[in-house]
């Protein structure tokens, strides 16, 4: 049984969602790797070997869980992406399927004119194949923008991360 366009739309609607908060929390985590990066950079360095190797385990451990988390968005952003191609493809062909039946049905309506016979319910049909087609392409259109949103989002926020990628390394304060 085909969905509702209200399921169809609630669905996309999740699903945009998803994707916006994946991406942001990319870009947040992109974000707290910069501010982690410039912090450690600020810092004086320690006084003792032990406190310098101390250090630059912890911040290293810290920035390769900030890199997890965020690779971890990045792809969950990717893979819903991925789905809301699908979605396009599909919107796609089902647009086309409707244009198929929209031509069937005015041919139809044609040859019953022809013989006299009313026409109302393929009036009809057309009607609601042309308010579907109009339907597909509004979400259609929405999904695109969110899709190029995402993207966007995502592309900032690798791009904050790979400059944050150098180890922190202590300083000599007694030196």
């Amino acid at each position: 049984m085909a969905k509702g366009r209200k399921e169809i739309k609630q669905e996309l609607e999740q699903k945009k969602k998803e994707g916006d908060l994946s991406s942001k929390k990319a870009l947040e985590l992109a974000k707290l790797a910069e501010k982690t990066k410039a912090t450690l950079e600020s810092m004086q360095g320690e006084a003792t070997e032990e406190a310098a190797k101390g250090m630059e385990s912890a911040a290293a451990a810290f920035q390769q869980t900030i890199e997890t988390k965020a690779v971890q968005a990045e792809q969950q952003s990717e893979k819903i992406n991925a789905d809301l191609e699908q979605k396009q493809l599909k919107f796609e062909e089902a647009k086309k399927f409707d244009q198929a039946d929209v031509s069937r049905l005015q041919a139809l309506e044609s040859e019953a004119k022809r013989a006299g016979i009313g026409v109302e319910g393929i009036v009809q049909a057309e009607k609601t194949k042309m308010e579907e087609m109009q339907f597909l392409t509004s979400e259609s259109q929405g999904v695109e923008k969110a899709q190029q949103e995402m993207q966007k989002i995502i592309s900032e926020a690798k791009q904050k991360r790979q400059g944050t990628k150098t180890p922190y390394k202590s300083r000599d304060t007694l030196g």
